[in-house]
């Protein structure tokens, strides 16, 4: 049996101070008996995306564009991106989505970053999966973040992977591409010690022109080798 779900429903003319809003209604649409959503996805002047699960398979998606000014289906496409969705962008056109091989026989070693490109006025996938980057790690208990940001004009693509250990420095690259191409521009490590006390970063982004900035934790009172668990930190 089919359930119907309202999946859109556009607020305007709200007025705050008497608390009276008008609704308008978007398409009314069928859906399988199980469609977990997964996620949302910036909007654009065209309109709005919402990527759902399909029946709770890993790895088969929904993705659902929305008109921006009707609220109507512009597109709905199943989607089957290489070892599912980790994050995902809209980015001049194109929706990115990034997942990463961390089967078990290679997680023990590190993990592949890969890319799957998207037309986000059609939904048509553009051309073949790419690897982005390759991370080893060198002990089977150390964890692995990725965190991907781009600069403001959409230009250049960070990628920061931090490898941790239990109760370690945290072991930190930043890798910065092209975004037409995906070519590595420079790959440089933040710093590590300041002030006598190891560090702890978080929070990359670059600028238009390229030029990495974080924020980094240092330790106020004393030279600690080992940041967790510590509260008396300068930021």
């Amino acid at each position: 049996m089919k359930r119907k779900f309202i999946i859109f429903i556009l607020l305007i003319n709200l007025r705050l101070v008497a608390q009276e809003f008008d609704i308008k209604q978007g398409d009314e649409f069928e859906t399988a008996r199980v469609l977990w959503y997964k996620k949302s996805v910036e909007s654009d002047n065209s309109g709005f995306y919402f990527i759902r699960n399909k029946n709770g398979i890993a790895g088969t998606y929904i993705l659902h564009k929305i008109d921006r000014k009707t609220g109507k289906t512009i597109y709905i496409k199943e989607i089957k991106p290489e070892y599912g969705i980790y994050e995902v962008f809209n980015v001049n056109g194109k929706l990115l989505i990034f997942s990463y091989d961390a089967s078990a026989s290679f997680f023990k070693k590190g993990l592949i970053l890969l890319l799957n490109q998207y037309n986000s006025n059609t939904g048509e996938k553009i051309g073949e999966t790419l690897e982005i980057d390759k991370l080893v790690s060198k002990k089977d208990n150390q964890s692995i973040d990725i965190d991907i940001s781009f600069s403001p004009d959409r230009k250049k693509m960070l990628v920061t992977s931090e490898i941790k250990e239990n109760r370690k420095m945290q072991n930190v690259t930043c890798k910065l591409y092209e975004v037409d191409g995906y070519r590595k521009i420079w790959e440089k490590e933040p710093i590590t010690v300041y002030k006598n006390s190891t560090v702890s970063t978080s929070e990359y982004m670059v600028n238009n022109e390229g030029d990495l900035c974080y924020m980094f934790a240092y330790a106020r009172s004393s030279h600690k080798d080992i940041l967790d668990n510590y509260d008396d930190l300068n930021y």
